[in-house]
């Protein structure tokens, strides 16, 4: 037996529903649309992001935007990295 219990496992339909429930609570928070936009931080971030955005623009019928975030100088575990460590792009195409 696993580790993990199945209670504990997320498949594909409870990732999406995870998203969706994020993506609805988000304009809720926000009180709507009006001024939001997404950043994900490099990497995983940025898929996510695209994932919450796709997600309300089906259920609010409206195009944000998105932009993304490098955060590895910032990073605390910055040592163990290397010692020359990638820095990705950051693109916020937004004021």
């Amino acid at each position: 037996m696993s580790l993990k219990s199945k209670a504990e496992v997320m498949d594909a339909d409870h990732i999406q529903r995870a998203i969706t429930r994020i993506a609805h609570e988000i304009v809720e928070r926000n009180k709507g649309t009006d001024g939001l936009v997404v950043v994900g931080i490099q990497t995983r971030g940025v898929p996510l992001g695209r994932r919450l955005i796709e997600n309300i623009s089906r259920f609010e019928g409206v195009e944000l935007s998105m932009g993304e975030l490098d955060i590895t100088l910032y990073r605390d575990d910055l040592q163990t990295i290397g010692y020359h460590p990638i820095v990705g792009k950051t693109d916020l195409p937004f004021d």
